[in-house]
Parts: structure tokens; C-alpha cells; sequence
């Protein structure tokens, strides 16, 4: 009668042990699955942070597009009208400046096919001021907004010729950006600006 009850208990410790096991993979499952949660989580809040930061933090962007139209005038030379569009993709407002420097018109020769620029024609006085309402050098731009400025020039001669506008920026982020990179003293500025190649005929 003894050898009975030994194999029962033999049978409910290997029961016990496979029990055992069972819930000791369970566990494993568990941990795995809730240390998976926990780092998907940690990941999803840097990621939340991160965009919070990017929100938040002031940016300069100003976009700058090119039109040139030709217009046909009785006379020498061809009348062009160059439109420059400035819109501000940025988060904060920018300063852009427009003195008689901020657009060139340069005549290109080449030499052994590589461009040689001749002497800068500066037009940016072309830009009526007005008279009793008088715009000044430089326009201040907020987010998403955009403004169109026009200019006109005449060229006389026929060739290849090279419109650029560049335009400084000023603004917050912008000067903080300059000093972190190029200390406060640098004499690099940051820029805004499109080049096009025209013919004349």
C-alpha cells in the first residue's frame, strides 16, 4: 500500500514542477512584453518632447522666388521686369533687407567654356520708394506671410546674363545662430536669395 501513495507523490511533485515551469515562462512573457510597453513608451515621449521642442523653438525661413518677364518697348535695348516673391515658412518674424545691392544683373562671357561675370549692374534702386508714402530698405515679414517686390531694367546688349537677388536676414534665432556658429564678432551674415539666367536677343 505504501508504493502507491510514493508514485502519487512522485506524480503531484512532477505536476508541481511542470506548473512550475508554466508559470515561470508566464512571468518571463510578462516581464518581456511589459519591458517592450515601457521602452515604446519612453521612445513615444522623447519623440513628443522632441516635436514640442521643434514647436516651440523660433526658426528663420524665408523662401525667395524669381519671375522675369520681358516687355517689349519701342527702342534700344529690352525692358525687363523682375518680380522676387519672399515668403516666410519660418516660426518667427524676419527682417529683410533691400538696398540698391540686393539685386545684380551681370553680363556672362565664356572662356574655354567656363563663365566669366562681368561688372555688376546693381538695380535695387529700381524699386519706387513712393512719395508721400514712402517704403524703406528693408521689409519685415511674419510667419506665412509673403510679399512681392518688382523691379525694372533695361539691358542694351544682346547676350547671356545672370539676375541674382540676395538679401540679409535679421531676426532673433538668426543672430543666436550666428553667435553659437561664428562667435559674436563674425562677419558672415545669413542670407536669403535666387539666381536666373536670362537671354537677350
Amino acid at each position: 500500500m505504501k508504493q502507491p501513495n510514493k508514485m502519487k507523490l512522485v506524480g503531484k511533485v512532477a505536476v508541481a514542477k511542470d506548473v512550475f515551469s508554466m508559470l515561470a515562462a508566464i512571468c518571463v512573457a510578462v516581464w518581456a512584453v511589459y519591458g517592450t510597453w515601457i521602452k515604446n513608451e519612453e521612445y513615444i515621449a522623447d519623440l513628443q518632447v522632441l516635436e514640442l521642442q521643434q514647436k516651440t523653438s523660433m526658426h528663420s525661413r524665408i523662401l525667395s522666388e524669381m519671375s522675369i518677364q520681358k516687355l517689349h518697348i519701342k527702342g534700344e535695348g529690352t525692358v525687363f521686369s523682375i518680380s522676387v516673391q519672399l515668403k516666410n515658412i519660418g516660426n518667427e518674424d524676419v527682417r529683410v533687407s533691400l538696398n540698391d545691392k540686393t539685386i545684380l544683373i551681370s553680363k556672362i562671357d565664356f572662356e574655354d567654356g567656363r563663365p566669366i561675370y562681368g561688372t555688376p549692374i546693381y538695380i535695387g534702386s529700381s524699386r519706387y520708394r513712393g512719395f508721400e508714402k514712402v517704403v524703406w530698405d528693408f521689409i519685415d515679414i511674419g510667419p506665412s506671410e509673403k510679399y512681392e517686390i518688382s523691379y525694372v531694367s533695361r539691358i542694351n546688349g544682346p547676350g547671356i546674363y545672370l539676375v541674382r537677388f540676395l538679401s540679409r536676414m535679421r531676426s532673433s534665432s538668426v543672430k543666436t545662430d550666428l553667435s553659437n556658429n561664428f562667435g559674436n564678432n563674425s562677419i558672415v551674415e545669413y542670407n536669403t536669395g535666387v539666381d536666373r539666367i536670362i537671354n537677350v536677343e
